[in-house]
């Protein structure tokens, strides 16, 4: 069954899957509406589990490339079933619609659609020779050989125009926070991990950044701690890196509090 809704786009297969897993169609686009929920696609509307044409059925461009997104993430073991350009059954060869299959390296997913209202459709993904992953989401085509031609371009320009950078690398020294009643006045504060980003080639790929912290932190403090949040800007949105402690620093003793706090008092 999976191999006829994802190899041959077999609307039959598509409803049969639905009834085994929820009794009726109906009852399955409602968990796929629900599934829809989790997933955060906010623009999606199910009605059905083939995709035929309904004024309530919809789904936007963004949302199908985050679909596909999860399905590759949650799905490994099922995934390689969409980079098959055929398959047999009952003595019948059915092969493939997605074109890019067969014309694009590195082409290993996802999937055709087409209706009257739509038009020719494609959701495709491919990896690059470096390793970064693709996920183009094409629709409104007129034609097949249209939508060969455009998502044959589209993936092409996502391939050769962008690159991934690591703008934050894990361990990379951030900022010294200052220790409140420490045996150190300050501690380093580091990139919990790294932060990569894909940029088109020849822009700028950070616009700003933005550290988030509260000043002092209370000792003791323990290597590996978390102690605010750098926040760094791009084309694509905000993404946040986590601050942790390179280091452990103890608390001082009684002296030591007396200490701190003439030396605050004088400060």
């Amino acid at each position: 069954l999976l191999r006829g809704i994802i190899v041959q786009s077999g609307n039959d297969a598509c409803i049969v899957a639905a009834k085994k897993m929820a009794g009726t169609e109906e009852a399955f686009a409602e968990l796929m509406n629900e599934k829809a929920k989790e997933l955060g696609l906010k623009n999606s509307t199910f009605t059905n589990a083939t995709g035929l044409p309904d004024d309530n059925h919809k789904m936007s461009a963004k949302d199908l490339a985050i679909l596909a997104q999860a399905l590759i993430n949650n799905f490994p073991e099922y995934y390689p079933i969409y980079s098959e350009k055929s398959f047999t059954h009952n003595g019948i060869k059915q092969g493939n619609r997605n074109p890019l299959l067969y014309t694009l390296d590195g082409a290993d997913g996802l999937k055709t659609g087409h209706t009257k209202v739509s038009g020719y459709g494609l959701t495709a993904s491919a990896k690059t020779p470096d390793g970064r992953r693709l996920i183009m989401v094409l629709n409104g085509m007129k034609s097949m050989n249209e939508r060969r031609e455009e998502s044959q371009k589209l993936m092409n320009w996502g391939m050769v125009g962008f690159e991934n950078i690591t703008v934050i690398k894990k361990g990379q020294p951030i900022e010294q926070i200052p220790v409140w009643l420490g045996t150190k006045e300050t501690v380093q504060a580091v990139a919990g991990e790294d932060f990569k980003t894909t940029v088109q080639k020849g822009r700028k790929s950070v616009t700003g950044m933005k550290l988030i912290y509260n000043s002092p932190v209370e000792a003791p403090v323990q290597k590996g701690q978390k102690l605010g949040t750098l926040i760094v800007s791009t084309v694509s949105g905000n993404h946040g890196v986590d601050l942790i402690a390179s280091e452990s620093v103890e608390k001082v003793g009684y002296f030591g509090k007396i200490k701190h706090i003439l030396l605050s008092l004088f400060k």
